[in-house]
């Protein structure tokens, strides 16, 4: 062979043999740590957490407490043309002379809180069970309200209402105790606060309860009155009797 064309083939083999012969370039070389060349872990599966509002902690809801029973009994005292009295069961909405007796009792048998309010022809709102400085929670079989009267001599329209509940329902009772240490400037403000949390309770639980008609053991003692109704509810009961006066 020609010694420059020897001299050019010896350069050239050179040139293709040294990429081959060098030392690989190092991790750290490559501008790479060490431990980065290990596969990272897959991440933990995670559930998501229920959000709750900046400084709170989530508060589980209260099942309502239940059943319980009471039995009423509301009725008027009406005569015949021969003079003969008899017991006439109020309806829930109803007529009655101007004047004439009517007649209320509550029983209890196990453990509730009983709340009786009535409204007069006039707007003024009395408070006729619980008594005050009570909290009214009561217990046991016993009679709890018992009251005769007279409805008003003038026409109109006297509304009952009857609240009973397995918890203390303290927004009403601190209506009620608020009316009852009013004065003649606010006491009409008051009446109307204890009327609009009444009707509140009405719209919210006027369909929990279930009623039945039948004798009805009042204070411990059975009766075979109509009129005696025994009401059993797992919720808040409420209910309305409007007696329009003639």
């Amino acid at each position: 062979m020609h010694p420059l064309r020897s001299a050019w083939f010896l350069v050239g083999l050179i040139a293709l043999c040294l990429p081959a012969c060098g030392d690989a370039p190092s991790a750290t070389d490559a501008g790479l740590d060490s431990a980065s060349a290990d596969p990272l872990p897959a991440p933990e599966a995670t559930t998501p957490e229920a959000t709750t509002p900046e400084g709170t902690t989530p508060t589980p809801k209260k099942a309502p407490s239940g059943p319980f029973q009471f039995q009423w009994e509301f009725w008027a005292l009406q005569s015949d043309a021969l003079g003969t009295e008899s017991r006439k069961p109020i309806a829930r909405q109803d007529r009655l002379p101007s004047g004439n007796p009517i007649y209320m009792r509550v029983g209890l048998d196990g453990s509730c809180h009983l709340y009786v309010l009535t409204k007069g022809p006039t707007g003024v709102v009395e408070v006729l069970h619980p008594k005050a400085g009570s909290e009214g929670s009561e217990t046991g079989i016993r009679t709890l309200l018992r009251k005769r009267t007279k409805l008003d001599k003038q026409p109109g329209k006297r509304r009952y209402y009857v609240v009973a509940s397995p918890e203390p329902l303290t927004d009403l009772e601190a209506r009620i105790d608020a009316l009852r240490a009013a004065d003649e400037t606010t006491r009409v403000e008051r009446q109307a606060a204890v009327l609009a949390a009444l009707q509140g309770l009405r719209k919210a639980h006027e369909q929990v309860t279930s009623a039945t008609s039948k004798p009805a053991s009042i204070g411990g003692t059975v009766r075979g009155s109509e009129s005696a109704v025994e009401i059993r509810a797992t919720g808040v009961y409420v209910q309305t009797y409007t007696i329009a006066i003639e």
